[in-house]
């Protein structure tokens, strides 16, 4: 069928609809809201997404601690409330804990965490991960990915329909605006990612940077395409306008703010990052008001009003406060806040500012009160923490790990340094500690408002001075796994470069170890600490209470994949051979170091040996190997039995000979019978999750080894979750 129709008058070609005149005003702004349709269905899709675990937090009645601390900040106790009797604490800690409920899983559990475990399988992988060595910011996770590539996505469906960006490019500039509002939302520390999706500002950052990037390229290409429409004229005339010199000065501030937020120049100097992307801002929002008055709902009322509710909501979170600055030695600072009581939960951060000058030491010593920086809480709230004992007024500790010569960090830390230094020479002020102003504001960050951390098995990963925002996550399950019976294991494994920082965080470290061991549960905290220079063999006297002290660089993958294994053998071994001298009346290991063999998909089998066959057998390999589902000696299938299990130990009637349970059978027979077992094998299949906190060398190497985890497996634990905290800025 023709378009083409013809003038009843003149009989001249004409189109059928008439001639109608592209009119940018009116068309784009149509396109600015389809955009912004997109972007809020997306974030009403992510905040539908975690109503099931806002409704678990309701029903658990964890909301009050998540959303007191994102709405009213810290919350303080007087001194004069400070003190209570430990055996009252004690008691109304037994009567507020609840019973312990026996989990119960739906019949969506299986399809649920089949999904769930494919889905985690592809997001973690990373691409550019064989440059990650190198360059460990190239790697990029393909979840992570996806959600960016949803940006370009969203600007290419709005930009081409109905356009006519040659002649008129004004498309280009309109969908730049309507980028303004999520691109703030997204920077913003309190708004629609942390309210409703219960995500950190920390977590959704990237998409912030990413958004910024479409948009500077968006309006380069309409400062472009308006450019070479005048250019074969051989002028420039057409720039001395007013409404394109106020263009031009917008697209300078914009190009401002994109390369001071280099990486590079972030990193060298974060405030003049600060102050130039502030200048930067408010020179743009100025000049593309100036510019067209389009912009006006998007770069001034929108901007205005997220920006309004987070200084807002910033400034509910401050508090003034004198606190303590003790210098630990190599370079790390510890800071303690008194009479903190609640509003926060361990692995949360605070910004902290200092009011304090570091005189003669640089010319920027002379302004450190001007910055402020976040510092990860090293401890749980009172109602949570097992940490008490190392401060009867309860409170925050923060540890600060000086960054280098004429940085704030150093400046700090030499200022300690110096007061210790005043305070042992004087008698008079022996023990007596530094005591600055400090302006804080949070708490921010850590793990998503609505994460319980109820999986079964944890492994934590901290590299350096990564141990302080592990620290505070430890102190928080410990106490929660306490106070409501809930047992489980965590795995923690630190790396540090030298031996001596492991006093850094010795004490608070043996703290958490003794209580989960005190505690009467199956709470086993399991500490790996590997140095990497060399050290002496002499420094681990009586007083280091860690017995895992490795003088090597970790391997990660294996390390890993080592933990997994061990979280799916029960009792901490593998069968169908064990030693068994050890166990306790509840089945599980009472020593950890108890040698693993058999494997862990024979899991159900329990075999027993005379003496003679144990271990090993004439011309055969050793029992103390890893198989697959079922081992073949010289090509036959050795004999499996199933035997079920009841209540009691799961190694009954043991001699406790090493390799070997059971009396055995007669000498020189080597039948394999089988033993009836009394209790229950315990298998963890409560959930598997890895919290890194180092550099992005780790977090890319943890990464790409739970991508190369077997579907299978990953059902087993109970599904795999991640949580990652990167260093730099």
């Amino acid at each position: 069928m023709s378009s083409v129709c013809y003038d009843p008058t003149s009989g001249a070609p004409v189109p059928c609809g008439g001639f109608t005149v592209y009119n940018s005003y009116v068309t784009d702004p149509e396109y600015q809201r389809y955009f912004t349709v997109a972007w809020t269905a997306t974030l009403a899709l992510a905040t539908l997404l975690t109503l099931p675990s806002v409704i678990e937090s309701l029903r658990m009645g964890r909301w009050r601690r998540s959303w007191t601390g994102l709405v009213l900040g810290i919350s303080e106790r007087p001194s004069s409330a400070a003190y209570q009797p430990i055996d009252d604490r004690a008691a109304e800690q037994e009567s507020n804990q609840p019973t312990p409920r026996k989990p119960s899983r739906s019949f969506l559990h299986g399809p649920v965490a089949v999904l769930s475990s494919l889905y985690g399988t592809v997001s973690r992988f990373s691409l550019g991960a064989p440059l990650a060595k190198r360059f460990p910011r190239f790697a990029f996770p393909f979840g992570k990915l996806v959600l960016v590539l949803l940006i370009p996505l969203f600007y290419l469906v709005t930009l081409f329909p109905e356009s006519q960006l040659r002649e008129n490019p004004n498309r280009f500039g309109f969908l730049a605006l309507a980028g303004l509002p999520p691109l703030f939302l997204l920077s913003s520390k309190n708004g629609a990612a942390s309210w409703l999706v219960g995500k950190s500002w920390t977590t959704v950052n990237f998409l912030h940077r990413w958004l910024a990037r479409t948009i500077v390229l968006l309006v380069l290409l309409h400062f472009y395409f308006w450019t070479i429409q005048y250019a074969p004229s051989g002028t420039a005339e057409f720039l001395s306008g007013s409404k394109q010199r106020r263009g031009i000065g917008a697209l300078s501030f914009l190009l401002l703010i994109a390369g001071s937020s280099a990486g590079p120049l972030r990193r060298y100097s974060y405030p003049l990052f600060f102050c130039l992307h502030y200048l930067g801002i408010i020179g743009f929002l100025t000049f593309v008001n100036m510019h067209t008055i389009y912009a006006r709902a998007w770069a001034t009322w929108s901007i205005g009003l997220i920006y309004a509710i987070d200084i807002f909501a910033r400034i509910l979170t401050m508090r003034v406060k004198h606190v303590t600055v003790e210098p630990l030695g190599e370079g790390m600072t510890k800071i303690h806040i008194p009479f903190a009581h609640d509003g926060w939960r361990g692995g949360q951060h605070v910004q902290l500012r200092m009011f304090f000058t570091a005189h003669g030491r640089s010319f920027w010593s002379c302004f450190r009160s001007l910055e402020q920086h976040p510092f990860s809480i090293a401890n749980a709230s009172a109602s949570t923490t097992v940490l008490q004992s190392f401060s009867t007024l309860g409170g925050i500790d923060l540890y600060l790990r000086s960054c280098g010569p004429t940085t704030w960090t150093e400046d700090l830390y030499q200022t300690a340094l110096q007061a210790q230094q005043i305070s042992q020479a004087n008698p008079r002020h022996l023990g007596k500690k530094l005591n600055l102003l400090a302006l804080i504001e949070g708490p921010y960050g850590g793990l998503d408002a609505f994460d319980p951390l109820k999986q079964e098995t944890l492994l934590f990963l901290a590299g350096g001075s990564g141990m302080s925002f592990i620290l505070g996550l430890l102190d928080e399950v410990i106490g929660n796994r306490i106070r409501t019976r809930q047992g489980g294991r965590i795995e923690v494994v630190w790396v540090v470069h030298r031996f001596e920082h492991v006093e850094w965080f010795r004490l608070p470290l043996q703290a958490l170890i003794e209580a989960a061991s005190t505690s009467g549960l199956d709470l086993v905290v399991d500490l790996q600490i590997y140095v990497t220079a060399p050290f002496a063999v002499e420094s681990l006297d009586s007083e280091t209470p860690f017995q895992k002290v490795i003088n090597a660089r970790p391997n990660l993958p294996t390390l890993i994949q080592s933990s997994i294994d061990a979280t799916l053998t029960p009792c901490r071994r593998c069968y169908p051979i064990c030693r068994c001298a050890d166990l306790r009346q509840d089945g599980l290991c009472g020593n950890d170091d108890e040698e693993c063999v058999g494997s862990a998909n024979l899991r159900e089998l329990i075999v027993e040996l005379d003496r003679e066959g144990c271990g090993t057998e004439k011309g055969k390999k050793s029992w103390c190997y890893r198989v697959g589902s079922g081992s073949k000696e010289n090509g036959e299938m050795q004999e499996e039995k199933v035997v079920k299990r009841d209540q009691g130990s799961c190694c009954s009637n043991s001699n406790g000979s090493p390799g070997c349970c059971g009396a055995g059978a007669g000498a020189g027979s080597a039948k394999v019978q089988t033993r009836v077992v009394e209790g229950p094998i315990k298998v963890r299949q409560g959930g598997y999750k890895i919290i890194v906190c180092g550099p992005a060398s780790m977090i890319v190497e943890t990464r790409q080894t739970l991508s190369r985890i077997p579907l299978a497996k990953q059902i087993k634990l109970g599904g795999i979750d991640l949580h990652v905290e990167a260093y730099g800025v």
